[in-house]
């Protein structure tokens, strides 16, 4: 019995701190896109589903890993220094999934997607501004409207450029405007208790 449970901690730790479930949650959040616009999964794109999965993974493991986004001494952090080899290997395939999925996008889709990551990648990294050191995830009123844009961008906008949609109906400004709060209130919390 104790090996069954050490293997379901090992893999839920693997699940979660590798950002896999994350990334999970984004293309649960694209399907869901598909299925209110389409009615249907017929129009799901292959190359969208494969860059946003390791796009998530890439970015949500760069930051961490190598921008120290989190606390040394959190669970995440902990598991992710013991793992790190595992982690460069997630990367690397990452990175090699996205290179060929981007091979299949539209350059509208190309060029939105890339505003999205540069936004990402950017999110965590130390910019010097007036004799300081600020990153866009330390100002609180800015951090929490950040992530759902990118989010909401991601799972609404991002899908429905590639698949050839008008962006300009009305249904997609409301899916788009509902994920947005959506994510905001997810974020919120959290960046209420950031500030304390």
């Amino acid at each position: 019995m104790k090996s069954v449970i050490h293997l379901f901690s090992a893999f839920t730790s693997f699940l979660f701190f590798s950002s896999v479930f994350i990334a999970l949650c984004a293309l649960a959040l694209i399907l869901t896109t598909y299925l209110v616009i389409f009615g249907n999964f017929e129009k799901v794109s292959g190359p969208v589903v494969g860059i946003v999965f390791a796009g998530v993974v890439l970015i949500y493991n760069y930051n961490v890993l190598f921008r120290s986004s989190f606390q040394a001494n959190s669970e995440r952090k902990k598991w992710m220094l013991e793992h790190q080899g595992l982690l460069v290997r997630i990367l690397v395939v990452a990175g090699i999934i996205a290179l060929v999925a981007s091979a299949g996008l539209t350059l509208n889709g190309i060029v939105f997607i890339t505003h999205l990551f540069f936004i990402s990648l950017v999110y965590g990294w130390p910019l010097k501004w007036k004799n300081r050191t600020v990153a866009f995830r330390s100002i609180p009123i800015i951090k929490p409207f950040l992530i759902a844009y990118v989010w909401s961008a991601v799972t609404v906008i991002f899908p429905l450029l590639e698949s050839g949609s008008n962006l300009f109906e009305v249904e997609v400004f409301g899916i788009f405007i509902s994920r947005f709060i959506f994510i905001l209130a997810l974020v919120l919390p959290f960046d209420i208790r950031d500030c304390k």
